[in-house]
């Protein structure tokens, strides 16, 4: 998640989208399952209030406008 590393300058998140799973700092590995459980959190909301707090912009669009039908997209820093 390139959030936790403070490389985005603008994260696009679909309306009503959800990714549910963990992300596991020790190994920067990303592990996505299906549903919501104790275990587990929103990871989209995990990566929007990590560019929140790295200084980064977080939007709210339709899906529709983002590309590929996506969850979610961004602008990085380079």
């Amino acid at each position: 998640m390139y959030m936790f590393f403070q490389r985005s300058h603008t994260l696009f998140i679909a309306e009503e989208a959800e990714i549910w799973g963990m992300y596991d700092i020790e190994h920067n590995e990303v592990v996505i399952e299906s549903e919501p459980s104790a275990r587990n959190e929103d990871l989209i909301n995990f990566a929007a209030s990590q560019t929140l707090i790295n200084g980064g912009q977080v939007l709210v669009i339709s899906r529709e406008n983002l590309p590929g039908k996506s969850e979610v997209a961004a602008i990085f820093h380079y």
